[in-house]
């Protein structure tokens, strides 16, 4: 008996085959479209103006319009509802609280005006407890992430100890659900395991487009943790993020997978940070499920790549891609694409050229017009490693308000270096290693960030005592 293509998992007989109508029917890989949500109706229950306070349980479809929502207490979407939040919002936890979804979340924003989810600035240290999507029943439609940017969510116990396991910092998808996440930015979260997004026990969200950089994690997955589902990576950008664990033998990286099935497609994985001997940047990644990557270090399926992916780093997007870089028209052609946004993260069409690039940035020329000249902000520091000081150095392209900042690995804000409003040109400040109180820190790597206006830029430097 003949089959169809068997080494990509398409083991039905040939059209000719006298076999023809027995067997089982197994597609091959790619073959399965993304879930396609549609926007939900007008919203039942309208919380709208300048700045808007919520909390508690939600039961009926409501949409969030305002410039700024400030999170009171834990908020719970019930199954029969669906939250929507409006392009341009601000969600502010004011304490350790989460966004509970047993229902339907729609949070769509634009590349103009991005919906954001973090602390405020007096609750970074401790963060807040991320987004659960918890056993959403089957019938419900789609919830959709697009356009978001993430930050300063932490798993971690709460003062009273009711929080739950330290998984998922930002994301946590538990069960059955149609979840799909765009174009969006995870940055600054950390968690125990899955330091942006924790997948679990059944669960197969589609995310597609997204850059993750600066997460920590404490155990395993500095960006994402794996157990028992079957989450779809496509088009990603995965740089600079942190696994803790301090013996070289604890085997750690950026995408963990633990008796599960990760697809990864079309992915730029490299540059993430571990103590593990083999400087894994995937864990138990599967060879047949692993196609057309940037990943370093990778040595499976020869159609991933393993080449500097040449991109900025700098900017209020960063890691974009440069003139020449080997992630041009690289991405392999997949239905699952399908759930990318129209737009990436910078506003460019999700295809400039003659196919779509790896990553999450689509190369539409030297630079974006979503970034222009005047916002590339330069940051660096010297000596990097030092001991026992440094010299920030930052260019400022007009006068403004600064804010320079120290933060440790697991994103706990160490020292505030500069807060105020500064000229425009280089710029240097000293660091000597000590925190606010003036006590000197342990060797280890620090995350300084420099933040001005609307544009802010993220380096690491390592302290050795």
């Amino acid at each position: 008996m003949r089959l169809r293509h068997p080494e990509d998992g398409d083991y039905r007989p040939l059209e000719d085959s006298a076999a023809e109508a027995y067997g089982c029917r197994t597609f091959a890989l790619g073959q399965k479209e993304a879930p396609v949500a549609s926007p939900p109706p007008p919203a039942g229950l309208l919380l709208s103006g300048r700045s808007i306070d919520v909390g508690g349980l939600i039961t009926e479809d409501t949409t969030w319009d305002a410039d700024l929502v400030r999170v009171l207490d834990t908020v719970e979407v019930s199954q029969d509802a669906c939250l929507t939040i409006a392009p341009g919002t601000k969600v502010e936890f004011t304490g350790f609280f989460r966004l509970l979804v047993r229902g339907r979340l729609w949070a769509v924003g634009s590349p103009d005006r991005r919906i954001s989810f973090t602390a405020e600035s007096g609750q970074q240290d401790q963060g807040w407890d991320g987004i659960d999507f918890l056993n959403i029943p089957a019938a419900n439609d789609s919830s959709r992430l697009e356009h978001c940017h993430l930050s300063y969510a932490a798993a971690v116990p709460a003062k009273n100890g009711t929080a739950r396991p330290q998984t998922g910092g930002a994301v946590s998808v538990v069960g059955v659900n149609k979840l799909a996440i765009a174009s969006c930015e995870f940055e600054l979260n950390r968690a125990d395991y899955g330091a942006a997004i924790y997948v679990g026990y059944g669960s197969s969200p589609v995310i597609a487009g997204n850059l993750f950089h600066h997460n920590t994690a404490v155990w395993n997955g500095s960006v994402l943790f794996n157990v028992y589902a079957y989450p779809k990576l496509i088009n990603n950008t995965i740089v600079h993020n942190i696994c803790l664990a301090e013996s070289e033998y604890h085997l750690c990286g950026a995408v963990e997978n633990f008796n599960g099935k990760i697809v990864l497609i079309n992915n730029i994985i490299r540059e993430n940070i571990t103590n593990h001997y083999e400087g894994a940047q995937t864990v138990e990644s599967k060879d047949y499920y692993t196609h057309s990557n940037n990943i370093e270090g990778y040595v499976g399926n020869i159609t991933n790549l393993d080449v500097d992916p040449g991109f900025y780093e700098d900017g209020k997007y960063p890691y974009q891609l440069i003139r020449g870089s080997s992630s041009i028209d690289q991405a392999m052609d997949d239905p699952l694409a399908s759930a990318l946004a129209s737009y990436d993260i910078t506003g460019n069409d999700r295809i400039c050229g003659m196919k779509l690039d790896l990553g999450a940035h689509e190369y539409c020329g030297e630079i974006s017009p979503a970034t222009p000249a005047a916002s590339q902000l330069v940051l660096n520091c010297v000596p990097n490693p030092f001991n026992p000081r440094t010299r920030i150095i930052f260019d400022l392209p007009q006068d403004g308000p600064v804010k320079l900042s120290v933060y440790d690995v697991q994103g706990h804000l160490v020292r505030t270096l500069i807060d105020a409003r500064e000229t425009a040109g280089l710029h240097e400040v000293p660091w000597d290693g000590r925190d606010h109180n003036n006590r000197a820190l342990a060797s280890g790597t620090y995350l300084y960030r420099l933040q001005t206006g609307q544009d802010a830029v993220s380096r690491t430097m390592t302290l050795v005592r």
